[in-house]
């Protein structure tokens, strides 16, 4: 956003779009010459240019020359909304299609369609801007005694909010919200956490050691779960709307329905990952694995010793056995080269995001089905035979009871009186 407002002012001082994209190309061309040549001094082999001068000129005329004429084009006649999301739609097409084409020995893991999935459904939400209604605002009478509407607030797009800023107002108040609510210990953990989910993955990554890559997950779900509950906690406050009625109570359980769902993909993941090491372990760098280990056992003490008497305790707890399994696999590749331990390790910790995650999807999924509310049955049943023991009552059908929000039990039931004589 700020690179395209700055682009619209240098336009301005430049004489417009066009000379700045010559300027900016040329400009770019340049850098990445100078790049050329220093990886060419250090030693590196030259790279023939008449050999891909077909190829230079292929890049040049579409990703360059067409590629600006097209969105010029476009721009004149669409939305900025719709080209953005054609024209991303169509690279990360393209661009799927061509890495499954290109060999048949690198083709994309499931990680990787999972992230193009997001990403696309991320594009398509970002982008898709909101139909104004058939309708007006009413303001009253004419002479006639006619109604008068106000259809500016529709069509005006001076008053049209980008969803990335509503995104972002939305998201300042929550936190805000939450910085004054007695749950503010509860949202500084959850960072710490998520700080230290990141560092574990990066370290993971360096080291090649599957089993903190593994802890890093498990505690990215609790750094979720910590979150989903810490934005519920404020969103549920917010009054129904006309598009939500019923309120958003609903959105805690949307949101550990799909937590719970992705990190049970991921822990498969994993698993598959763990048994193909098992039988081929690679390499481990053992000594930089032990020093981020302890510090996320660390963490966890501290959650534990926070929290030992909130609700989240058994998900620190889970975290903290994660981070010995990480510490013990460490040792024994580092003092004994047992590289089957770092496997192990990751099996164990899959396990307990799986153990940790099924309860929550079986829990969330029935919420989403509107399933009746698990251990009332029988309290239900005595509650809808009392209604015909109310005086008047001649019978009742469609009796439909489901769970709105966790501790927010929702009925309906249709009662025949008897007309009274």
């Amino acid at each position: 956003m700020g690179f395209e407002a700055f682009a619209k002012n240098l336009a301005v001082d430049l004489g417009g779009s066009k000379r700045l994209h010559a300027l900016s190309t040329l400009a770019s061309g340049l850098i990445l010459l100078l790049m050329y040549f220093v990886d060419l001094m250090s030693g590196s082999d030259m790279i023939p240019f008449w050999s891909n001068v077909f190829t230079l000129l292929f890049v040049t005329i579409f990703g360059f020359v067409l590629d600006y004429y097209i969105d010029s084009i476009c721009l004149k006649r669409f939305e900025h909304a719709k080209v953005a999301r054609i024209g991303t739609s169509s690279v990360m097409f393209a661009a799927l299609l061509y890495t499954m084409l290109w060999t048949t020995e690198e083709t994309p893991s499931t990680t990787t369609l999972m992230a193009y999935l997001l990403i696309y459904l991320g594009v398509l939400s970002l982008t898709s801007m909101e139909k104004a209604s058939g309708g007006g605002s009413f303001v009253g009478y004419s002479s006639d005694g006619l109604p008068l509407f106000s259809f500016s607030d529709h069509f005006s797009p001076e008053t049209y909010v980008p969803m990335w800023r509503n995104i972002l107002k939305s998201t300042s108040s929550v936190l805000k919200q939450i910085q004054e609510d007695a749950i503010s210990r509860l949202f500084y953990f959850s960072v710490l956490t998520m700080l230290f989910t990141c560092i574990e993955f990066l370290y993971g990554t360096l080291t090649n050691s599957l089993s903190l890559i593994s802890d890093g997950f498990h505690m990215l779900f609790d750094s979720m779960a910590l979150c989903i509950g810490l934005s519920a906690s404020v969103i549920c406050r917010w009054k129904p709307s006309k598009t939500y009625p019923f309120g958003y109570g609903r959105i805690e359980v949307l949101s550990g329905f799909l937590n719970s769902f992705f990190l049970l993909v991921i822990a498969s993941i994993i698993l598959i990952e763990a048994l193909q090491r098992l039988y081929d372990p690679p390499g481990v760098d053992a000594k930089r694995l032990l020093p981020i280990s302890i510090i996320g056992l660390l963490v966890n003490l501290v959650g534990i010793y926070t929290f030992r008497s909130n609700s989240v305790f058994l998900h620190i707890l889970a975290d903290t056995i994660g981070s010995i399994g990480v510490i013990t696999s460490s040792i024994l590749i580092h003092n004994y080269g047992l590289l089957v331990a770092d496997p192990i390790c990751s099996m164990i910790i899959a396990t307990l995001i799986v153990i940790s995650v099924v309860p929550l999807l079986k829990e969330t999924s029935k919420m989403l089905l509107l399933a009746v509310p698990s251990g009332l049955e029988k309290n239900l049943q005595q509650t809808v035979l009392q209604i015909l023991t109310t005086e008047g009552v001649k019978g009742y059908r469609n009796p439909r009871f489901w769970t709105h929000a966790p501790s927010v039990f929702t009925g309906s039931i249709h009662a025949g009186y008897r007309r009274c004589q």
